[in-house]
């Protein structure tokens, strides 16, 4: 009986990295993967997932299988060490799910740390090779005690600013939510939720690759400082803005907030991230309305929400942690 479940499970899975599943199985397998992907005794199972995964899977799927999973499995402590398959680069292309794979192969294995910072909190990680990364509100970040001899690599869910130390020989490499940033030495900030619709990478210094794939079609663009890419993973098109490198820079240390031509709904993902609290907007219309702001004196939520509400189009109550956000009434006299 036990096998015949771990057969169904497999199956579902299967499905799943393929993006063959229905929207009911994808609920019910993620809900699986959020309890048991760490229990030993399904170690064998993914293993024999990755086994059985045919090699010519292609990396667009990988990239959504991974951004699914970021998405769904939300860390529980705010740091752990996890033991995952040492996979060779065409098993990696064939399933991004074995990033939460715990299986140990004595000849092959690698020790991987997974950082996450709470909402309304921020962490600071030092990495092996020298390199420095500040971890935003409520993100994942997930990289290796020791890098390999090609390449050093992280993989990334939310909202990074990156001192990358200068390796010409080992080009170093964050994955997330559908794209690559590939550099050598540099600092950048990059916002990449799976959730979310976009993907926002900004220059500080130095020189990156970033490589997107989307409805098979693969892009390389190399950016400048000061230069701001958004990357639309519904779309599979990029815009380009010119930006004040400062404020990227400073909401490490500060409590910056910067909106760049981003919409309403957007912005309250942020402010809950950042706060902790829940925002409803209950109005298409106004969740759509587009803003270009920045915050640079620590203001909180609520005289965030008044200073873009300055025309008076809504009306924000507030109950405890739940912001509502509707037409205002006087306009719908």
């Amino acid at each position: 009986m036990k096998n015949g479940i771990q057969d169904n499970i497999r199956s579902g899975l299967a499905r799943y990295m393929e993006g063959k599943s229905s929207p009911d199985e994808d609920r019910h397998i993620e809900d699986w993967l959020s309890d048991n992907i760490a229990r030993p005794e399904y170690d064998s199972l993914f293993e024999g997932l990755l086994d059985d995964t045919p090699a010519g899977t292609t990396g667009a799927m990988t990239e959504r299988a991974f951004g699914r999973i970021m998405a769904s499995i939300r860390a529980r402590s705010k740091e752990r060490t996890v033991r995952i398959l040492a996979w060779t680069n065409a098993v990696f292309a064939a399933a991004a799910i074995a990033l939460f794979v715990f299986v140990f192969r004595p000849s092959d294995t690698a020790d991987w740390r997974e950082i996450y910072a709470a909402k309304a909190e921020k962490q600071e990680l030092a990495l092996p090779d020298g390199s420095r990364i500040w971890i935003n509100s409520d993100t994942k970040v997930i990289f290796p005690e020791r890098f390999g001899k090609e390449c050093r690599k992280i993989y990334v869910d939310g909202e990074i600013y990156a001192d990358i130390a200068p390796d010409r020989k080992k080009p170093f490499i964050v994955s997330a939510s559908g794209v690559e940033i590939e550099v050598l030495g540099t600092q950048f900030d990059l916002k990449a939720f799976a959730e979310d619709r976009n993907v926002d990478i900004t220059l500080i210094e130095g020189s990156v690759a970033l490589k997107g794939t989307g409805e098979g079609k693969e892009f390389t663009r190399i950016m400048s400082p000061g230069e701001m890419l958004r990357y639309d993973k519904v779309e599979n098109s990029v815009k380009e803005y010119a930006v004040d490198t400062l404020e990227y820079r400073s909401w490490r240390n500060g409590n910056i907030l910067k909106f760049m031509d981003c919409t309403l709904e957007d912005i309250a993902a942020d402010l809950e991230r950042r706060f902790d609290v829940r925002i409803m907007i209950e109005d298409r219309k106004i969740a759509g309305t587009r803003y270009y702001a920045s915050f640079i004196n620590g203001e909180d939520v609520d005289t965030i929400l008044a200073s873009m509400n300055s025309n008076g189009i809504m009306d924000i109550v507030r109950k405890d942690d739940l912001i509502i956000i509707s037409p205002a009434r006087h306009n719908q006299l």
